[in-house]
C-alpha cells in the first residue's frame, strides 16, 4: 500500500508492507513525483503496477504508445510541449491575452508544419511556415482579398521565438529554429500628435467623464490600458508628485516596465480629488459604470466624428503621442522620453525626437496647457 501526500512544497511518498511505514521524498515537481512513484510502486508491488508505469511515461511524452522512445532523448511530444508552456503562462499570471495569442501560434504552426514533438521544426520548415503565413488570407477579412499583415505575420515569429527558447531551456530541444530566422520587415506608421486645435475640438465634443481622460492621457502620456487598471493608491500627492505604473495585483504594465510619472499642475487638475486608495483613478462614465476599454474606445472615436476630424487618422494612442512628441519639442533627450513612457528600446523614442526637429507645424503643448 502507497499513497502520495504534499508537504511544506515537497511531494512525499508514503509506502506501507509487512507492517513497516517508509517515507519517501519525491521532490517538488509533480510529474517527476508520478514516474518515481510509479517506479517505486513497480518494483515494491505485483505486475498491476507496470501498467501505471507505462502510461505516466506516455502521458509525460517520454515514449509513446509503441513503447518505443527517441535515440536522442529528446523524445517530448509536441501536445505536451504545449500544454506545459500555457500551464507556465498561467502560474506566473501572464496576461489572457498573451495565453491566447501563444495558442494562436502553436493552431498556425500545427496547420501548416503538423509537428508530432518540438524538435520536428527544423530552419527549413520554419522558413516555408514564414512563407506559408505571409500568402495566408486575413480572416478578419470578410472578402477573402487581403492577406496577413507583415506585422501580424512579426508577432507570429516574436511569439514562436520565445516560445522555442523556453522549450530549449526545458532541453526539449537541443537549439531555437527561429533564432535565426528572417522576419519580414514592416513599415511602422509614424506618431500621431494632436495639435492644440484638435484637442481642443475633441474636448468640446465629449462628455465630463471622456474629456477628464483625454486630458489625463495627453497630460500623462499613459496608455489606454495603465489608465483604467491605475488604482489612486499609485498615486502619490507629495512635493514631487508622481504616478507609479507598476505590477498590482492580477495586473502588469506592458513587458512588465516600471517608471514614474511626474504630475505636473495640468495633469494634477485633471485628476482632481484623490479618491479612495482601492478604486481606480479612471472613475465612472456617464452611466455610472466603471470606465473600461470598451467604452473608452467607443466614446472616443464618436468625438472623432462628432468634432469633424473623421478621415485624420485620429486614434486613442494619439493622446500618448502628443505627450511624447511635446517632451522631445521641450528639449528632451531620447533617454529621459523612453524613461517616461516604459519604451524598452530607445529607438522608439528616436521617432518622436526625429519628428519634433523635422516638423515646423505647431502641436499642442501637453505640459504647458490647462485645459
Amino acid at each position: 500500500m502507497s499513497y502520495m501526500y504534499k508537504r511544506n512544497g515537497n511531494w512525499r511518498l508514503m509506502i506501507c508492507k509487512n507492517r513497516k511505514r517508509k517515507d519517501v521524498s519525491l521532490g517538488t515537481d509533480f510529474n517527476k513525483a508520478k514516474i518515481i512513484k510509479a517506479s517505486i510502486e513497480q518494483t515494491n508491488q505485483d505486475d498491476r503496477f507496470k501498467k501505471n508505469l507505462v502510461d505516466t511515461l506516455i502521458e509525460l511524452g517520454y515514449i509513446d504508445k509503441n513503447m518505443t522512445a527517441a535515440a536522442d532523448d529528446k523524445c517530448i511530444t509536441w501536445e505536451y510541449a504545449k500544454l506545459k508552456l500555457i500551464e507556465y503562462l498561467r502560474n506566473i499570471k501572464r496576461a489572457e491575452a498573451t495565453i491566447v495569442s501563444y495558442n494562436y501560434m502553436f493552431s498556425r504552426i500545427e496547420s501548416v508544419l503538423k509537428p508530432t514533438k518540438p524538435s520536428d521544426i527544423t530552419n527549413e520548415k520554419v522558413d516555408h511556415w514564414i512563407e506559408t503565413l505571409l500568402n495566408t488570407k486575413n480572416p478578419r477579412d470578410r472578402t477573402g482579398q487581403t492577406n496577413l499583415s507583415r506585422g501580424a505575420v512579426n508577432v507570429y515569429i516574436r511569439t514562436a521565438k520565445a516560445a522555442f527558447q523556453r522549450f530549449v531551456r526545458w532541453q526539449y530541444l537541443d537549439n531555437n529554429p527561429f533564432k535565426c530566422c528572417e522576419a519580414p520587415k514592416v513599415d511602422y506608421a509614424p506618431p500621431r500628435p494632436l495639435s492644440e486645435e484638435e484637442i481642443d475640438k475633441l474636448l468640446a465634443a465629449s462628455n465630463k467623464p471622456l474629456k477628464r481622460c483625454i486630458k489625463i492621457l495627453v497630460y500623462s502620456g499613459m496608455r489606454p490600458n495603465e489608465l483604467y487598471n491605475l488604482h489612486w493608491r499609485r498615486v502619490v500627492f507629495e512635493r514631487n508628485a508622481y504616478i507609479q505604473i507598476a505590477e498590482d495585483k492580477n495586473w502588469h504594465p506592458k513587458a512588465y516596465t516600471q517608471r514614474r510619472i511626474p504630475i505636473t499642475k495640468e495633469l494634477e487638475a485633471a485628476l482632481g480629488k484623490a479618491g479612495d486608495p482601492d478604486t481606480l483613478v479612471a472613475g465612472l462614465n456617464e452611466r455610472r459604470f466603471p470606465v473600461n476599454k470598451n467604452w473608452l474606445t467607443r466614446s472616443f472615436s464618436r468625438s472623432v466624428q462628432r468634432a469633424g476630424l473623421v478621415g485624420k487618422k485620429i486614434s486613442l494612442y494619439c493622446c500618448r503621442d502628443t505627450y511624447a512628441t511635446n517632451l522631445a519639442v521641450q528639449g528632451y533627450e531620447a533617454h529621459v522620453i523612453a524613461a517616461r513612457l516604459g519604451h524598452r528600446d530607445v529607438s522608439t523614442s528616436m521617432h518622436y525626437v526625429s519628428l519634433a526637429k523635422l516638423s515646423t507645424a505647431h502641436i499642442g503643448n501637453g505640459n504647458g496647457r490647462n485645459k
